[in-house]
């Protein structure tokens, strides 16, 4: 009777293990499509974070352009500009980067060169400058190229999308865009 009982049981168990893995290796498809909708950033550039796009990248966005209803003048006027801008900013960056290299290095010697932190440390707040400088000339050309009414209707859909991340929270956002 033991025996009967012992292999009844390691029929149980056999059968439960079994049932375990067919269910688990249906759920797996279900599970990967539902994270690659979810995902973000397997959607185009312009729908990962609309809250931080360059503000002459909205030609990228087929959408705004057909709410602003911008003409092909403009559209080209913006994507030259943008690429010139996003040009001058990698530059920048890249030169921010070495900065914070070379800081980094500075602090990590065996004695720490005063004067040459302060130069660098001065060098690094130059390039945020101008970094910043550059983003408020790219949006002073944006104003250059859309009509007051284009930038009345962008001006508009900007709050709201800043709202919306205030309200929600950028994860939730996220999740509702994904959706």
């Amino acid at each position: 009777m033991n025996t009967k009982l012992r292999r009844t049981v390691d029929w149980s168990i056999m059968v439960l293990v079994l049932a375990v893995f067919f269910m688990a290796a249906g759920a797996l498809p279900a599970m990967a499509g539902a994270s690659a909708k979810t995902a973000v950033w397997h959607k185009g550039p312009m729908e990962r974070h609309k809250h931080h796009r360059p503000p002459l990248g909205i030609w990228q966005d087929p959408q705004m352009v057909q709410k602003l209803e911008l003409t092909e003048a403009q559209i080209k006027k913006l994507r030259d500009a943008d690429f010139t801008f996003r040009e001058k900013r990698l530059e920048l960056k890249a030169q921010l980067d070495r900065l914070d290299l070379q800081m980094a290095k500075a602090f990590s010697a065996d004695t720490l060169d005063q004067k040459t932190v302060l130069e660098l440390a001065q060098k690094i707040s130059d390039v945020r400058g101008r970094l910043y400088t550059q983003k408020i000339e790219s949006r002073l050309v944006m104003e250059k190229i859309l009509n007051a009414d284009q930038m009345s209707k962008l001006k508009q859909q900007l709050w709201q999308e800043k709202k919306c991340d205030r309200q929600t929270g950028r994860k939730a956002r996220v999740r509702n865009h994904a959706a």
